[in-house]
């Protein structure tokens, strides 16, 4: 029988991780839920021995480790071990089960978001695979729901590990005009990770493939909601998160609130609100879930759009207000949407 162990506010040290790792990673284990909430003595450490019993481990489903002083180096342990691996290099890769993480109020900064942009993502291999995958790529893990508010992630620095160039300031107004932005940058953004793919997966350099790997973000496993609020993404980071996110098939939710958002941002996240476009070029929109439609295949692409997005405390202007009016409006799968406390003024805003 699955069970669920809580233990906040413990005053964890570090050796706590190690010990809950061991556990994790004995055969028997059926934990199925995990919190350690507010535990801050744990640390990058306890962390990072955590991670080793959660990369063995068959049982686990929802991971909390809010304000727990995770760095991150903790992180980045945590998005490895939600890796898929094969066991000897033989057989079927399998990738832990955990479905859940929340990681709020610790410092994962720009570095421990990538890495688990990049656990999500397919991954290049620096040798080929058993043959009902796709040569030279390791598949995403299998994460759903991915928070990590207030973790002093910067979006200038996202945007440079990801090689994303900085977004152009909107001159015009006009809803239109943030529209073909939008389509111009999501099209850059296919093209570079096109471009990405061929490059990791034909050279023979493992140097060179894992360079070029670390900017292979591509999300392509059944991750479902995103929070990312209180943050410091801006611009920039918001362009590279949704070039990120772009084909992510399975994606419902996002929460952006506080981030320092403004028209720029918001013409990289309209191809999230829309959802992709079908064989005869027009837009696909529906308002039905996809959990479990997904199955996290490479090179899907979201065909439904978002079904929540939240956008307060941002700095989005008229312009950007005008063009999230029109996409929201032609969105019926987005039940959830507001932009509160953001920078609009004068007689079109988003609530005229």
């Amino acid at each position: 029988m699955a069970c669920d162990l809580t233990a906040g506010f413990s005053c964890l040290p570090p050796t706590a991780g190690e010990l809950l790792g061991r556990f994790l990673a004995a055969p028997g284990c059926r934990l199925a839920a995990l919190a350690l909430s507010n535990n801050r003595l744990l640390g990058p450490g306890g962390a990072t021995a955590l991670a080793a019993g959660l990369a063995a481990n068959a049982s686990l489903r929802r991971l909390d480790l809010a304000n727990c002083g995770v760095t991150a180096p903790g992180v980045v342990a945590l998005a490895a071990a939600l890796r898929p691996e094969a066991p000897g290099g033989a057989g079927s890769l399998a990738a832990p089960p955990l479905q859940q993480l929340c990681l709020n109020d610790n410092a994962a900064g720009a570095e421990g978001l990538l890495a688990l942009l990049c656990a999500m993502s397919p991954f290049p291999l620096p040798r080929p695979q058993p043959a009902q995958h796709v040569e030279g790529l390791l598949p995403p893990c299998g994460l759903r729901t991915l928070q990590l508010d207030s973790n002093q992630i910067r979006g200038i620095d996202l945007a440079e590990a990801m090689g994303v160039a900085a977004p152009p300031k909107i001159l015009s107004p006009a809803a239109a005009a943030v529209h073909q932005l939008a389509a111009t940058l999501a099209a850059a953004a296919r093209e570079a990770r096109a471009a990405a793919t061929a490059a990791a997966t034909a050279n023979g350099s493992e140097v060179e493939e894992a360079s070029s790997a670390r900017r292979l973000v591509h999300v392509t496993g059944p991750l479902e909601q995103v929070s990312l609020a209180g943050n410091a993404l801006y611009d920039a980071g918001t362009t590279a998160l949704a070039a990120a996110l772009g084909g992510a098939p399975s994606l419902e939710s996002l929460d952006l609130r506080e981030n320092g958002i403004s028209d720029a941002g918001v013409a990289a996240l309209l191809p999230l609100v829309g959802g992709g476009a079908g064989a005869d070029g027009r837009r696909m929109l529906g308002g039905a879930s996809r959990r479990g439609s997904a199955g996290g295949a490479a090179g899907a692409s979201s065909s439904v759009g978002l079904q929540g997005l939240v956008l307060d405390g941002n700095r989005i202007h008229n312009s950007g207000g005008q063009a999230l009016l029109e996409a929201v409006t032609a969105a019926p799968g987005l039940w959830r949407f507001s932009a509160e406390a953001n920078k609009l003024t004068g007689e079109r805003t988003l609530f005229d």
